[in-house]
């Protein structure tokens, strides 16, 4: 019982830590068929800056972007 309290207040901590609000989609630019994929930095999950699309290899690639916090604990 006291480990489910815990984990309570974890998942509510983390939850509530950041109120993010909904994507604004009014000044987003959308990419449509043929488009050039933007130029931009991204940071890699080793710490390395990488400069898109310069760094993609070869005619298809897939991107992966996680946003980082919609993570919750896991209590058991």
């Amino acid at each position: 019982m006291k480990n489910t309290r815990l984990c309570d207040k974890l998942n509510h901590a983390v939850r509530n830590s950041r109120k993010v609000s909904a994507m604004a989609q009014d000044s987003a630019i959308k990419l449509d068929t043929g488009d050039l994929f933007p130029t931009m930095e991204i940071k890699t999950v080793e710490g390395d800056i990488m400069v898109l699309p310069d760094n993609l290899e070869g005619v298809w690639n897939v991107l992966l972007f996680y946003r980082g916090h919609r993570f919750f604990y896991l209590c058991y």
